[in-house]
């Protein structure tokens, strides 16, 4: 499920394409929801290559002012030759979160990482990214710019393979994990009800890839907590956590 909170909503491309677009004005160009997803997937097309886009899910607000939506993108082969991931384990595709609003509250701004195939949880590492403010110009280069945005997570991509690696290898005692959820709570990553969550979730991990006590499970345990995120806020947390955690 994403980011399902408030009265926000699950809305499909087709959803995106019926909102109704706010007034332009001499400063103020709104960009369509359909339009900014047709020019993320473009340019991510020729950026990813051996990538796929393997699913696309978009988020709005009760009133449709706002937007946040995440492309999952997996490599066309994987280990064995398989042209599917394994949803067993917790290998590791692309991923590219996006917002953007028509009541000015927020920029549209990307932000990519990876995403655990067997939970969906994301893995945001990096600085959001803003493109061009909604102005008459938004238009003049923005597939561009986004191109190149995409360019500098993808060279960085092989940085969060090896940060899972490293939060594998690096064991903790079950009330260790403890204490570092509660100093999330305390530098405000995690929400009082999402610190339930993720002690219930750290708790009770089940037979999967995170059931061993490291950094990385975790991590996971975070990350599922946090899809309950405000959407204004959710890249942040996932940065946050990262720093927090790696």
């Amino acid at each position: 499920m994403l980011l399902i909170h408030c009265g926000g909503k699950q809305v499909s491309y087709e959803d995106l394409q019926n909102i109704p677009l706010p007034q332009r004005t001499n400063t103020y160009m709104p960009v369509p929801y359909d339009q900014l997803v047709d020019i993320i997937k473009h340019a991510a097309r020729e950026v990813f290559a051996g990538f796929k886009l393997n699913k696309a899910q978009y988020a709005v607000s009760k009133d449709g002012n706002r937007l946040f939506g995440v492309l999952r993108y997996g490599s066309e082969i994987y280990i064995g030759g398989s042209s599917e991931p394994d949803l067993t384990s917790d290998d590791i595709g692309m991923a590219v979160g996006f917002r953007s609003s028509y009541d000015k509250s927020i920029a549209n701004q990307l932000c990519a990482g990876g995403q655990v195939f067997v939970c969906d949880n994301l893995v945001f590492t990096g600085k959001i990214m803003s493109m061009r403010k909604h102005t008459k110009l938004v238009f003049d280069d923005l597939l561009e710019q986004t191109h190149d945005m995409l360019v500098q997570y993808r060279q960085s991509f092989h940085e969060i393979e090896e940060t899972k690696e490293k939060l594998k290898n690096k064991s903790i005692t079950h009330d260790t994990g403890y204490r570092n959820l509660g100093l999330l709570r305390g530098h405000n990553v995690l929400s009082p009800t999402q610190l339930t969550a993720a002690i219930d979730h750290w708790d009770n991990p089940g037979d999967g890839p995170f059931a061993e006590r490291n950094r990385w499970s975790l991590y996971n345990a975070c990350t599922e907590a946090l899809k309950s995120t405000n959407q204004r806020k959710i890249m942040e947390k996932h940065i946050a956590l990262h720093h927090a955690l790696s």
